[in-house]
C-alpha cells in the first residue's frame, strides 16, 4: 500500500470522536481528523491542497496508570478540557491541533 502523505506535522481538525474498543480489548478512544495546513521544517504553515482524512487511535491499558496519563497529556495537548471519557466524542470535535503523522503497524497479533 503507498501512502500519499509525507510523515511530519500537521495541523488538523478533529471531524469525529468515538469512545472504541481495541483488538486487544482495551478501550481506545479513535479521532478522525482533516489536514489543514502542514508544518516546515522552519516553523511556517504550508496550506494543504487536497484536507485527507487521517485516523489517530488512543489505545488505553487500564491496567497501566502511565498509560491512562500519557493518553490524558495529548488529549490535553489536542485542546481538549473535558473530565470524562463518555462526553469525549462531542467534545472533541471542532478542536484543532497540530499532529505528528507516522504510519505503524498494529502491535496486536489478533487476526481480526
Amino acid at each position: 500500500m503507498s501512502l500519499y502523505y509525507v510523515k511530519g506535522t500537521y495541523n488538523v481538525e478533529c471531524i469525529e470522536c468515538a469512545l472504541q474498543e481495541s483488538k486487544s480489548g482495551n478501550p481506545m478512544i479513535a479521532l478522525k481528523v482533516k489536514d489543514l495546513d502542514s508544518v516546515a521544517k522552519d516553523g511556517s504553515f504550508i496550506p494543504e491542497e487536497k484536507q485527507y482524512d487521517r485516523r489517530i487511535f488512543l489505545a488505553i491499558d487500564p491496567n497501566d496508570d502511565t498509560s491512562i496519563e500519557d493518553v490524558m497529556v495529548r488529549l490535553r495537548q489536542a485542546g481538549w478540557t473535558g473530565d470524562r471519557f463518555e462526553n469525549i466524542s462531542t467534545e472533541m470535535v471542532g478542536l484543532r491541533f497540530a499532529a505528528d503523522c507516522w504510519h505503524s503497524k498494529s502491535k496486536s497479533t489478533d487476526p481480526k
